[in-house]
């Protein structure tokens, strides 16, 4: 079946669901006419909306693509508001039921925005017994260059060095389209340690070779199915797979110094358990962006349990990131950016 085909035939009742048919509610409530008739007329537009967005995010120009990314994110939006305000026309007219409906939309339009864009500092310390002094990581995922800005980049760069980490970890889907390229990226050159990535799914998607070129022309080393040692520290990062297994699979052939305090950079919270068995003593991903807008939170947590924080299973400690950046729309709901600096240090004891 073509492509095109088959994209709008899954693709339109999630977007009327998402797009035509909160716009529909809202539009008769403005009238004052029936919804039913607006939720009909709005089935006949969603196949024409299905067809922009695909179109949309099948160039590579990323101002195309823009648009059709933050619709996406204002009507999340509206979705959540129509739901939570039509009990309310129980009790008032529908204009009244607008206006309030209306007035949430742009707050919470705006207030998502302010969440994309306010990157917040998590804070987390680790201790080992491996270790002799403590070391301060920085933990990047997901910043999305081609859906972020280069000035975003810039911005998240400041904010790194600021907080003078030893080390800079990104956790894949740093490049998200195949317009960006090593300038998009330069400011990136501008961290004030060494930083390692292990690839994501975003990166397979657009031109690898092309993309890996990119990101190590800015002074940052990819970690493919390898290990680096950095005094007390060995780094491993494994290419990301849709097979959950990939972790299992791919661990034990990768030689390392189970000595050392063992970080395993892998992009999706998959194989944390087969991670903890290999003697992992702290694994960072992300990919999960905690759902980014709700309440696709609810769908993503059914695929991956281990959906953003951390977790811990006997000495090993798993960390998921929200996301630095955001995909798609600009915009959280519900979810926060972030980037996360971890101290692991040596084992306090009392005096």
């Amino acid at each position: 079946m073509n492509r095109r085909i088959r994209f709008l035939l899954i693709s339109t009742p999630i977007i009327w669901l998402i797009t035509a048919a909160p716009i529909a509610k809202l539009t008769s409530w403005w009238l004052s006419t029936s919804s039913l008739k607006a939720l009909g007329w709005s089935l006949l537009a969603a196949p024409l909306v299905s067809l922009w967005i695909f179109l949309s995010f099948q160039t590579a120009n990323i101002a195309t693509k823009w648009p059709a990314t933050q619709f996406i994110g204002l009507c999340t939006v509206l979705m959540n508001v129509v739901i939570f305000s039509s009990p309310l026309t129980l009790l008032m007219n529908s204009i009244t039921v607008a206006v309030i409906a209306t007035g949430l939309w742009i707050l919470l339009s705006c207030y998502a925005v302010w969440k994309a864009l306010n990157v917040e500092n998590t804070h987390l310390k680790i201790e080992s017994t491996k270790l002799s002094k403590g070391y301060r990581i920085m933990h990047l995922s997901d910043l999305h260059a081609g859906s972020r800005s280069s000035a975003f980049i810039n911005r998240m760069v400041k904010q790194t060095n600021s907080l003078q980490p030893d080390l800079v970890f990104i956790t894949g889907d740093l490049i998200d389209s195949s317009a960006v390229d090593s300038k998009y990226l330069q400011p990136l050159s501008g961290l004030n340690c060494p930083v390692y990535l292990c690839l994501g799914n975003h990166e397979r998607y657009v031109n690898l070779e092309k993309a890996i070129m990119a990101i190590e022309a800015n002074n940052i080393k990819v970690l493919r199915n390898e290990s680096v040692t950095i005094e007390e520290l060995e780094i491993t990062g494994i290419d990301d797979e849709d097979n959950p297994a990939q972790v299992a699979n791919t661990l034990p052939e990768i030689i390392r110094d189970d000595n050392n305090f063992q970080i395993l950079l892998y992009h999706r919270p998959h194989g944390f358990e087969d991670a903890a068995n290999a003697g992992i003593d702290l694994m960072l991903c992300g990919h999960t962006h905690a759902g980014q807008m709700w309440p696709f939170g609810i769908l993503v947590k059914r695929q991956f349990p281990y959906i953003k924080g951390l977790y811990k299973s006997g000495d090993a400690s798993l960390y998921v990131s929200q996301g630095t950046g955001t995909w798609g729309p600009t915009m959280r709901l519900g979810t926060s950016s972030e980037m996360t600096l971890i101290e692991v240090d040596t084992v306090q004891t009392g005096a």
